[in-house]
């Protein structure tokens, strides 16, 4: 039938009940292969009941919301997600999918309200430059988190060379002269790299990082994360060694 009337020739697709996210895809396969379908069922199956307006409206909304739930599969914010399917009702919708639409946003409520006393989520929102604040419903899980970043980078030891900035590599190093005006510059720069305290380091290091500008969506955060390895060191390490990166 796809080839009787010249459209793309394309497999339908079946929901798996293990994969949520896979109704989305049924549907929107259908949609692209309504008129074969229905074609056929007229034709071949005549005893069949056959799609009608209302269902092909019904079921173009439902993938209008489906895709809004597939879109966050990968990173969860539930906070957009919320507010999408209040959006989503304040337009007049099928009756089936408005009543579908509120039962998904208070499953929602009930499984992720909590979400955010979860460390490994909270921390890891925390330290992705796409998100960072703007990642947490609530300012006191915000702060609660920063406080606990902070502690965390605070425990971790970082070489003082990690700090330093590289010198120039000359074929011979620069003469010194003796009794040079810098000598106890330098030697007290030396010690205080030598004895920083590793908890106001990682204060200093989650401030730092959390005044960089957010990075755009669409970008890799790994990538921004190695580009700035040396600059915040004990924060990175907590993703290096905590998240696997």
């Amino acid at each position: 039938m796809q080839k009787k009337l010249d459209e793309p020739i394309l497999k339908l697709k079946q929901d798996v009940p293990t994969r949520w996210n896979s109704t989305c895809d049924m549907f929107k396969r259908f949609l692209k292969t309504k008129h074969s379908v229905m074609s056929t069922l007229a034709i071949d199956y005549p005893d069949v009941d056959n799609m009608n307006t209302d269902d092909i409206q019904i079921l173009e909304s439902t993938t209008e919301i489906l895709s809004l739930f597939k879109d966050v599969t990968v990173i969860l914010i539930s906070n957009a997600l919320k507010k999408k399917c209040t959006s989503f009702l304040t337009v007049t919708r099928p009756a089936t999918v408005a009543r579908m639409t509120e039962t998904l946003s208070n499953e929602m409520t009930t499984r992720f309200a909590s979400i955010e006393d979860n460390y490994i989520f909270s921390e890891s929102t925390l330290l992705d430059p796409r998100f960072k604040k703007y990642g947490f419903l609530h300012e006191f899980a915000y702060d609660r988190t920063c406080d606990n970043l902070k502690a965390l980078a605070g425990r971790i030891q970082i070489e003082s060379q990690q700090y330093a900035v590289p010198e120039p590599t000359n074929s011979s190093p620069p003469s010194k002269r003796k009794g040079s005006i810098w000598d106890e510059f330098d030697q007290q720069v030396g010690d205080i790299l030598k004895n920083t305290n590793p908890t106001a380091g990682g204060i200093i290091e989650v401030d730092k990082y959390l005044e960089e500008p957010l990075l755009p969506r669409s970008q890799d955060p790994a990538k921004w994360w190695l580009s700035k390895k040396r600059c915040v060191p004990q924060v990175s390490q907590i993703l290096f060694l905590n998240f696997n990166l």
